[in-house]
């Protein structure tokens, strides 16, 4: 299980992706584009916490299947690391 500082570095990395563009240019009206602004949203809402908003994002990204291999990669593994968050929030609400 990750302590609290590895997930807090783990968001602010991915935070600072998001901000500096890695995800391709805001705006973009191709395909690209659209799947490379909803990975931002969804890496951006993760950063937030706001875990639910960012898994349906990450999931609306990689449905559209238009980036690269390695930034599927890391939505995938985004979306894993939001699952798990919620599963443990859960578990610590429940007990």
């Amino acid at each position: 299980m990750l302590s609290k500082i590895g997930f807090l570095v783990f968001g602010l990395v991915i935070y600072c992706l998001a901000a500096s563009g890695a995800f391709g240019e805001p705006g973009s009206s191709s395909a690209r584009g659209d799947a490379a602004d909803l990975a931002r949203a969804a890496l951006t809402a993760k950063a937030r916490g706001q875990c639910a908003s960012a898994i349906a994002l990450f999931d609306e990204a990689l449905r559209q299947g238009s980036l690269p291999r390695g930034e599927r990669g890391l939505l995938i593994y985004s979306r894993g690391v939001c699952l798990r968050v919620s599963a443990f929030a859960k578990e610590l609400w429940l007990t």
